[in-house]
């Protein structure tokens, strides 16, 4: 994974939040964070200093982005394609791990014997220091129903 590899060299946090979605396409996307996540973040989304000192929070934070990240990108590519997905709740995978502590092999689907399609999203913030990729595995009987709505709208 190219966040955890850029990382695994520098001193900086990562955050991992998995979100499963299931439907007509099924899945996972992990999305990973770095750079000064939470003291940007907390500043750009209006959060007092003081809250961005609560570990609680903190997490909340990364839920609520990890929500509206899938949200955007897996809702939207479902309404475009007409399929119906359903997130579930996000979970935190890694929170702030430093990226060579990091095990790359927590990443790998859990789905290695099947055929997946990975989609790797990268976002950045870059006036406040935030990075992160939101890689999307899709599991190989929702790439029927994708393709499938690929040519409808094609045709």
């Amino acid at each position: 994974m190219g966040l955890v590899r850029d990382f695994s060299h520098q001193s900086c946090p990562v955050n991992i939040v998995q979100q499963e979605f299931i439907g007509e396409m099924a899945g996972r996307s992990s999305v990973l964070y770095g750079g000064n996540t939470f003291t940007s973040l907390m500043e750009y989304l209006g959060y007092d200093e003081e809250d961005s000192q609560s570990t609680a929070i903190q997490r909340e934070i990364l839920n609520e982005l990890t929500n509206v990240i899938n949200s955007t990108s897996l809702s939207g590519l479902s309404n475009e394609l007409d399929l119906d997905i359903h997130l579930a709740q996000p979970a935190i995978l890694e929170f702030e791990s430093q990226g060579e502590q990091l095990d790359e092999s927590q990443l790998a689907s859990s789905l290695s014997d099947e055929r997946v399609l990975l989609i790797d999203i990268k976002l950045e913030i870059a006036e406040k220091g935030v990075r992160c990729d939101s890689i999307i595995s899709m599991k190989e009987e929702g790439l029927v129903n994708l393709v499938m709505s690929l040519r409808k709208l094609m045709a």
